[in-house]
């Protein structure tokens, strides 16, 4: 019998054990929403595999593990009608060196305006734009990268507003065995810039480290072969696994740190399916899994899709995104 299929239903009780407390906002807070179902799924740590759309949507550091050009398009949603799409594109380099370009946009949703006697005025709708260049270069066993974004945002209805900016992330990984490990420093520069009352606001910063550890259970390499000349044209590693991650972060609004638990669990070599769990002390505990797709679009792909239950809105949000490794 394989006792390791029973390990995610003893993570099930970390998930259920670990507090809730709300997180604010700040500005250009939809950047929290900048992240791959995987991450989500693993309470932020996104250092456990080299999945392509974990890759493009993680630390920056992260894309010298880019090994083919990949294209990833996601969604987000809650019930509250705020909702985020996003895109990206990577492109490795060399052989530890890659860039990437993600768009991504947010929408809050009509939501009511009230005066301070609580009276309501109105609804109105928030929609913001982020555009990032991302960069990573590997560096022996370790990677350093930076992401630099352009933020816009409009805001209709009876709080009629806008902005622009920027920030700036720096971050760094290592990988030494079975384990990885990752330095994000996030927003260390960056600014937004009210348009028409030429308000300036600092793009609050955070910082989070990552690290996780992998426990294979089988593994093995297998070739393909060019079909017309018979020679080996890649090779493919099939393991199953648990790997177990945790992070603390640590931001500008000095509420303490956030401390996060999840795992990765793969039960079979031949059986394309990745399970996660994860939950933080900011309330967020969440559920996910990825599916190498039976279709042969290119050389890879994966779908995930991940359920959280959001520490900052109350309320479950839902995460979808296809990677293509062309």
């Amino acid at each position: 019998m394989r006792f390791h299929v029973l390990i995610p239903f003893g993570f099930l009780l970390l998930v259920a054990r670990l507090s809730a407390q709300e997180v604010g906002g700040g500005a250009a807070a939809f950047l929290r929403g900048e992240a791959s179902p995987q991450r989500v799924a693993l309470a932020d740590a996104g250092v456990v595999t080299d999945d392509a759309n974990m890759t493009l949507f993680g630390g920056s550091a992260i894309l010298s593990r880019l090994r083919n050009s990949t294209v990833a398009v996601g969604v987000g949603t809650s019930p509250f009608g705020f909702g985020v799409a996003y895109a990206g594109f990577g492109l490795p380099l060399a052989e530890q060196a890659g860039v990437g370009l993600t768009v991504m946009s947010h929408s809050t949703g009509l939501m009511r305006a009230f005066d301070e006697d609580e009276v309501e005025r109105g609804s109105f709708e928030a929609r913001d734009l982020a555009i990032a260049l991302r960069g990573g270069l590997g560096i022996g066993p370790g990677s350093i990268g930076a992401t630099v974004r352009y933020l816009d945002g409009t805001t209709t209805g009876v709080e009629k507003a806008g902005y622009t900016g920027y920030t700036l992330d720096l971050s760094g990984a290592l990988a030494v065995g079975n384990g990885r490990f990752s330095l994000d420093l996030e927003n260390i520069a960056g600014e937004i810039a009210g348009q028409g009352d030429g308000r300036r606001i600092v793009v609050p910063w955070r910082t989070a480290f990552a690290g996780a550890w992998l426990f294979p259970f089988e593994e093995r390499t297998e070739e393909t072969r060019d079909p017309a000349t018979g020679i080996p044209a890649s090779s493919v590693t099939k393991r199953s696994y648990v790997a177990v991650a945790g992070t603390v972060s640590i931001d500008a609004d000095d509420r303490g740190p956030t401390v996060g638990a999840g795992a990765e669990y793969a039960p079979l070599p031949d059986l394309p399916v990745q399970l996660r769990l994860g939950a933080a002390t900011s309330g967020d505990a969440a559920f996910g899994l990825s599916v190498a797709l039976p279709v042969d679009l290119a050389r890879g792909n994966r779908i995930a899709a991940t359920v959280r239950r959001d520490g900052t809105l109350g309320s479950l949000s839902y995460h979808l995104m296809l990677a293509i490794e062309l």
